[in-house]
């Protein structure tokens, strides 16, 4: 109640907050419009989770995932991230944040579709994809793989059987 009148009364933002110090073991889904604060919510949520004496992060680049769709945010997210890790050490005179700054470069903050990306090759075995196939863009070669490869789905699909083909 206090966290709202105060939003209501000034630039405070509840919602941010909320997203800020939301329990540690969770995750947290920001999903909103352009310019409302997403990136601020969300390094200021790292930084909070970095912070905590209790069940501090320890390794930025194991424990977090950052994701986004451009990479002018991918970026702005990894300088705001270590502009407030450079601030924590400024005030508090802990090393550990400047072993965040440099983690920060090694993190999980990536386009959603780097972050796929690297999650089909960490499981090659299980993707069957291997290692080092590539993202096609080219619209036609694109289309004949879907019906090289979902066209026998369908058809196996209508002649009742329930095998899938990847």
């Amino acid at each position: 109640m206090l966290l709202e009148r105060l939003s209501a009364s000034s630039d405070f933002n509840d919602q941010q907050y909320l997203v800020e110090h939301a329990p540690s073991d969770r995750n947290v889904l920001v999903a909103a419009g352009a310019g409302t604060g997403k990136t601020f919510s969300m390094v200021s949520r790292v930084a909070f989770l970095c912070s905590k004496k209790a069940d501090a992060v320890a390794h930025l680049e194991e424990e977090i995932a950052m994701v986004t769709f451009t990479n002018d945010a991918v970026n702005n997210m990894k300088s705001r991230l270590k502009q407030m890790f450079v601030n924590y050490f400024i005030l508090t005179n802990q090393p550990r944040y400047l072993k965040f700054v440099e983690d920060v470069d090694r993190a999980h903050i990536s386009t959603i579709h780097r972050f796929a990306l690297e999650i089909l090759r960490s499981a090659p075995l299980y993707t069957g994809l291997g290692t080092n196939f590539r993202i096609g863009s080219n619209e036609y070669l694109r289309g004949k793989l879907y019906d090289a490869y979902l066209g026998g789905f369908s058809c196996a699909r209508r002649a009742g059987k329930s095998q899938f083909y990847a």
